[in-house]
């Protein structure tokens, strides 16, 4: 059975595509030529959203899973000899459902009702939110 695309991004230079799948395999591609460029290191579990990143962080993307975890990807430069490397964290007990990235963190929601705060240039979590349930604040209509 071939892999469904479930989650894609494109670089803000308009160079590179990132690709996930529900295998949890992910890939960079050429945006102009749709030639795979780099097969990167996964988990294995949904990819559910993906995301580049900019400004002064180590890591190069950054991807959430069905199990809750975040995946970020270094950079390929000629000063690593075009190697990535991953770093896998968990900040939530289900799915994350979307990412959004600012100049000093990235922000994960999840299915579990948080949204964790990552700090962009180590990775490290910094705290969580837990939303409040709309029918127990009385927020539904």
């Amino acid at each position: 059975m071939k892999s469904r695309v479930t989650a894609a991004a494109v670089d803000r230079s308009s160079k590179y595509i990132a690709v996930g799948s529900d295998k949890g395999k992910v890939k960079v591609l050429n945006f102009k030529s749709g030639g795979v460029l780099y097969n990167l290191p996964h988990q294995d579990k949904e990819i559910t959203c993906i995301k580049f990143l900019s400004g002064m962080s180590e890591f190069w993307l950054v991807a959430g899973c069905w199990n809750g975890k975040m995946v970020m990807w270094t950079e390929p430069n000629e000063d690593n000899n075009f190697q990535i490397t991953a770093k896998c964290r968990i900040g939530h007990r289900g799915d994350i459902l979307d990412l959004v990235g600012s100049t000093n963190y990235i922000v994960s929601g999840g299915i579990d009702g948080l949204l964790s705060v990552w700090n962009q240039f180590s990775g490290v979590l910094k705290y969580a939110i837990q939303l409040p349930d709309p029918e127990v604040e009385g927020l539904t209509s």
